[in-house]
């Protein structure tokens, strides 16, 4: 499980805040997450706001804003704590980011391995601005987003997002999450193409070194629809949000000779695995 607690991710992003104004806006973002958490009322807000850490920069959205007390520290403090040493090297060339959301997966990679190719592809449009805007932001070359859904076919599907949560979208949102009612929801129709697809038109015959997939229930269907693009595939980070799911991806990949290498338990439902052939 994640023994980290919030007071030290706030501790964290406080201390690579690069500027004054950095800071107070992250104590700020935290006093609305602390107000949240007492009152259950969540921040509304769909302004952008940009954040300056050392080394890099953060562009997100009002409402999200905790994905940077939490998401950040989580891969730029304590992966390495969680993550195979050896999983993202300097020889490794080419990287699919599957979910790439605002882009900090990517980012993240790019700092370890500045040559690094990255495709990133990311079907929500909100979530894509930010993550064009980050690259921009941060100056990173020979990346690729592409706006589309990867699916177990090559069809159109309702994409259910939340305009001021730009990094939250999914075929079926979880309603569990205390902010989250009916009238945020808006249902948006998204190309979907199969993995295989994607990867005869961007990478054909390429050796994909890393294939990162965090795609918020349809894994499963990622993988189905990419037996040929998994064939050319080194390694696979795989987020899953249940055990059932958890444990279908494990017997797909466990038949075609992935093991796994490790495993990130944020929750008991909510994991990272890490598998290399």
């Amino acid at each position: 499980m994640d023994n980290r607690n919030k007071k030290s991710d706030f501790e964290w992003v406080l201390s690579q805040a690069a500027d004054h104004e950095t800071i107070l806006k992250i104590k700020q973002i935290i006093e609305n997450e602390r107000k949240f958490r007492e009152t259950g009322i969540q921040q509304t807000g769909d302004e952008l706001i940009h954040l300056n850490f050392k080394g890099f920069n953060i562009t997100t959205i009002g409402l999200m804003t905790h994905s940077i007390l939490h998401g950040l520290p989580q891969l730029f403090e304590f992966r390495e704590n969680y993550a195979p040493t050896d999983f993202l090297t300097k020889k490794d060339k080419i990287l699919i980011d599957l979910g790439a959301n605002e882009g900090f997966y990517t980012l993240y990679s790019k700092i370890k391995n500045p040559a690094l190719k990255v495709f990133c592809v990311e079907p929500n449009p909100h979530a894509l601005r930010l993550l064009k805007l980050n690259i921009e932001r941060n100056g990173l070359k020979d990346v690729a987003c592409i706006n589309k859904a990867i699916f177990s076919a090559n069809i159109k599907k309702k994409l259910e997002i939340i305009r001021q949560a730009s990094s939250l979208s999914s075929f079926k949102i979880n309603r569990d999450r205390d902010w989250i009612n009916d009238e945020m929801i808006e249902k948006i129709d998204v190309e979907c193409i199969t993995l295989d697809t994607f990867y005869d038109y961007y990478a054909p015959n390429e050796s994909i070194d890393i294939l990162k997939i965090d795609v918020e229930g349809a894994e499963l269907d990622v993988l189905r629809g990419g037996i040929k693009t998994i064939n050319f595939t080194k390694k696979i980070e795989l987020e899953t949000h249940s055990l059932n799911l958890e444990e279908e991806c494990r017997q797909f990949l466990t038949e075609r000779h992935f093991k796994t290498r490790g495993v990130f338990e944020l929750t008991l439902e909510n994991k990272t695995i890490f598998y290399q052939r």
